[in-house]
């Protein structure tokens, strides 16, 4: 094994046993100085650091070390940047939450990733109004210094990046539920050209070659509202995953706005007006929400939130 960055492929390897959660491998990091190291623990070992049974099948340490070389190589191909949560480089807010991301990747500038950041996010089919809401509201906040973080999915995401790129000044950060040299959906793609092209980032706490898969969009949603000094759900219907978005919002103490638009066929419990009926701020255009911000309005009402349960993905979906 030839490792000419010992720390960074040791990070690389940590990263991607997906056995482990955020917390656990950073105590696998400070508790190993090297890779070879790393590949001397056996499972029992591994389990006394984190106090836990694990049972896993992904503990091979040649195919690891054959996955991080391939890896090593698609970032070069990529120009794909990383660190960890030990880095200057780490965003402050993210940092912040509970399970922060041990290591992240990016393509682009990541620059945008440390300025004032509000999250736009909503429902995969739009109405006409909720694109051009998206997209106006999202030109209006990157034009104001504002990063528009999104999770580059059709619908209102990608309106939101749309209208961010627009504007004369300001960029948008793109995170998403597989590897950044993995965009999908694949219509996205020239719209992730655009991003990098106007100095935004596309970021995601995943290492090249992984796909996305349903399970990993909840984990994305929460880097997007953690970034974000507030989200707001443009438009979305009774349980959609935008929602995961703003209960991540809430649960990071971040605050949480809808449009007008989200509020319309008020439904069950888990519909956005459910939110709204326990204190989140309702805004009706790109002005107003400004002015919010800009003001440090807090609208939001977080102790009726406390024990608000996130929507459940099933992984085998």
């Amino acid at each position: 094994m030839q490792c000419t960055n010992n720390d960074f492929m040791l990070n690389l390897a940590i990263s991607g046993l997906e056995f482990l959660s955020s917390r656990e491998k950073v105590l696998i990091r400070r508790n190993v100085s090297d890779i070879e190291k790393l590949f001397s623990l056996s499972l029992t070992d591994i389990a006394l650091i984190v106090k836990r049974v694990i049972r896993s099948g992904m503990w091979k340490a040649d195919e690891i070390v054959k996955r991080i070389n391939r890896q090593v190589h698609i970032m070069k191909c990529f120009n794909i940047h990383s660190c960890t949560i030990e880095d200057p480089s780490y965003p402050v807010l993210l940092k912040e939450i509970y399970d922060p991301p041990f290591m992240l990747f990016w393509r682009g500038n990541n620059a945008c990733l440390h300025k004032k950041s509000v999250g736009v996010v909503g429902t995969r089919r739009p109405s006409f109004a909720g694109i051009q809401a998206a997209r106006e509201i999202a030109s209006k906040l990157a034009s104001n210094g504002y990063t528009v973080v999104s999770g580059l999915a059709l619908g209102i995401d990608a309106a939101a990046h749309k209208g961010a790129v627009s504007a004369e000044t300001g960029s948008t950060a793109a995170v998403l539920a597989s590897g950044v040299d993995e965009i999908t959906p694949y219509t996205n793609k020239g719209l992730a050209a655009a991003i990098l092209k106007k100095d935004g980032c596309i970021v995601s706490e995943y290492p090249p070659e992984t796909v996305a898969a349903k399970w990993r969009f909840p984990a994305r949603n929460r880097i997007i509202s953690a970034l974000s000094v507030a989200t707001l759900v443009v438009e979305a219907p009774t349980k959609s995953g935008s929602l995961i978005t703003a209960d991540f919002a809430l649960e990071q103490s971040r605050d949480l706005f809808f449009h007008e638009l989200a509020l319309k066929n008020s439904g069950d419990e888990r519909h956005p007006s459910s939110y709204v009926r326990d204190g989140a701020a309702v805004i009706h255009n790109a002005e107003e929400l400004l002015e919010k911000l800009e003001s440090s309005t807090i609208l939001t009402d977080k102790k009726k939130y406390k024990n608000k349960q996130p929507v459940l993905w099933d992984k085998t979906e």
